[in-house]
């Protein structure tokens, strides 16, 4: 608490591992890491708005895993 977040950034980048969020701020932490990531496969969710905006291949590293709640 009382951290700023480039200081919470620089925490989580020194971290061996990431579950990430589905954000920038989370994709970034788990870049920096780069270490093991697990991130939620089913964002954004098929035929929303963001789906037909991005590409998630482009925006999820190969080496990380997906996980889905099917």
């Amino acid at each position: 608490m009382g951290h700023d977040t480039g200081q919470d950034l620089a925490l989580l980048a020194s971290c061996d591992h990431t579950i990430m969020t589905t954000g920038t701020y989370g994709w970034w932490a788990a870049w920096l890491a780069n270490g093991i990531t697990i991130y939620y496969a089913n964002y954004p969710r098929r035929g929303s708005w963001l789906s037909t905006q991005m590409y998630k291949n482009d925006y999820y590293h190969p080496n990380w895993i997906g996980l889905d709640d099917t």
